[in-house]
């Protein structure tokens, strides 16, 4: 599973993560999974990236 940390404070378990894609670096809107939505996501959080949706860009991560 690859990493990703938080751009931006995550708001009703949504935000937007920076990660690794082919040697770039790439900014992707995120949703955490369903058990975590109430959990605080803060700038600099690292996430575990658990689901790819590259049709829209999206990826659903979580804390751990």
């Amino acid at each position: 599973m690859d990493r990703a940390e938080a751009v931006t404070a995550f708001r009703n378990g949504k935000g937007i993560v920076s990660a690794v894609l082919d040697g770039r670096t790439v900014q992707l809107t995120a949703e955490l999974v369903a058990g975590e939505k109430s959990m605080t996501v803060r700038v600099g959080d690292e996430l575990v990236i658990q689901e790819v949706d590259p049709r829209r860009g999206r990826v659903r991560v979580s804390l751990r």
